[in-house]
């Protein structure tokens, strides 16, 4: 990350979108700041939501990118202390990593049809 290369020089980083809970390690990130709550907090509150709603049976989606699996990792594992199934996991690629609009459509419904049949 960025944070890492401006800690060189002494410089802070503040970040209004940075939720990534790999920068929480203070030891690693010490000049990293941010005004948004980390993935860990995130993953928190919608494990309570969870419980609070009864939903004792749930399927993760999330982006498969770095930021993404550490949301979804997050979730999961404060979700199993809290005896919530996990039915399955789908990763889903960013936009962006399709070479085509059909790529991108089969790909998608592909997850879709996962998400569906609980494989």
């Amino acid at each position: 990350p960025v944070s890492n290369l401006l800690r060189l020089f002494r410089i802070s980083m503040v970040s209004p979108a940075s939720t990534s809970s790999a920068l929480d390690d203070k030891c690693r990130h010490q000049l990293f700041f941010r005004t948004i709550p980390s993935d860990a907090l995130q993953a928190s509150a919608l494990v309570a939501l969870s419980v609070r709603n009864g939903w004792r049976y749930i399927a993760i989606v999330y982006t498969d990118d770095a930021f993404g699996k550490n949301g979804a990792n997050g979730f999961e594992a404060e979700a199993l202390e809290q005896d919530i199934c996990i039915s399955v996991k789908i990763g889903i690629a960013p936009s962006g990593s399709f070479k085509s609009d059909s790529e991108r459509e089969e790909r998608y419904r592909e997850s879709f049809d996962k998400l569906l049949s609980r494989e």
